[in-house]
């Protein structure tokens, strides 16, 4: 296997130019001890090796040479020719060879029947851009060529007119590069997020946000949360909203869908005291570690168990 292409979580080294990142930030997550799923990362040589198989750098010029705060039709115009030359270029076959290789070994290690590949750009989740939900996240695939063509839509994502627009604005420039993540989709009981310091009060409080299933609805904002404050010091629980959660994500034959919550879960709390409490300290942990305030994306699996999916710096 091409050790170019693929680097494996447990062994990688945490460099956001190979793994992008979220990837760095999940293999630092697993060097520290911290609870994440397996998983194996499509480093960021491999988008190189298909951007130069598309030849996007002929088409780039008026991506690149947009400034300032452009308006969304000059944005979609200068995506235009990248996204139909992106559309039209299959995956170079050493890359496709590599990868499904590396899904067997995955699929073989955990047994597990859903997988989920992440988009993991070289810029994204720093501290000062975050890139949360512009870019692509695909859940429930089953089987490699599901992963295969995961990998081609979070790669056509890289220059859809709204991640464009966002490196614009934010002075990041176009030279940019994307890996991948492709892990075991977590059977989540309850999802949610973790902030270390308030949102919208500053404040060091944490802040737990959690919905039932997987995370996307939350993450997305297609449901409304049970939001939860937690005192840093004495790691009690000051406030509570427990929301009416009538819709959730959840696998259903090979893709996620928002379903209707069971009537028994629409106005429960979606943690336990003990959960609200284990995401902050979790989430504290992970702040002490990387030594800035950090938002975590985590889920509660069947069996109760606690798992970081995502962490990044908190940003404006």
């Amino acid at each position: 296997m091409s050790s170019g292409f693929v680097r494996w979580l447990s062994e990688a080294e945490p460099n956001p130019t190979v793994l992008g990142g979220k990837g760095a930030s999940l293999a630092r997550l697993a060097a520290a001890g911290f609870p994440v799923p397996p998983g194996f990362v499509l480093t960021a040589e491999a988008y190189r090796r298909f951007h130069a198989a598309a030849d996007l750098d002929a088409c780039l010029a008026p991506v690149r040479a947009l400034s300032g705060m452009p308006s969304l039709a000059a944005v979609r115009e200068a995506c235009q020719p990248v996204l139909e030359r992106a559309l039209s270029t299959p995956l170079p076959s050493e890359v496709v060879e590599v990868l499904r290789e590396a899904f067997a070994a995955l699929a073989a290690e955990t047994g597990a029947e859903l997988f989920a590949a992440r988009s993991s750009a070289v810029a994204e989740d720093g501290r000062s851009a975050s890139f949360a939900g512009l870019y692509e996240t695909a859940l429930g695939l089953r089987t490699a060529d599901d992963v295969t063509d995961a990998v081609k839509r979070c790669y056509v994502a890289l220059w859809q007119p709204r991640a464009v627009h966002y490196r614009t604005i934010k002075r990041l420039g176009h030279e940019e590069a994307m890996a991948i993540v492709v892990m075991p989709l977590v059977s989540a009981r309850a999802s949610g997020v973790a902030f270390t310091r308030h949102p919208l009060r500053g404040s060091d409080e944490v802040v737990i946000e959690a919905a039932w299933g997987l995370g996307e609805a939350v993450v997305s904002g297609r449901v409304t949360p049970d939001r939860f404050v937690v005192d840093r010091g004495t790691r009690a629980i000051v406030e509570r909203a427990i929301a009416a959660k009538t819709a959730m994500a959840a696998p259903r034959e090979g893709v996620v869908e928002l379903v209707e919550t069971p009537a028994d879960l629409v106005e429960a709390p979606s943690l336990g005291d003990e959960q609200v409490v284990a995401a902050a300290e979790l989430a504290l942990a992970i702040e002490a570690a990387y030594g800035f305030p950090v938002d975590v994306e985590f889920a509660v699996d069947e069996k109760g168990t606690l798992v970081a999916l995502q962490a990044r710096p908190v940003t404006a």
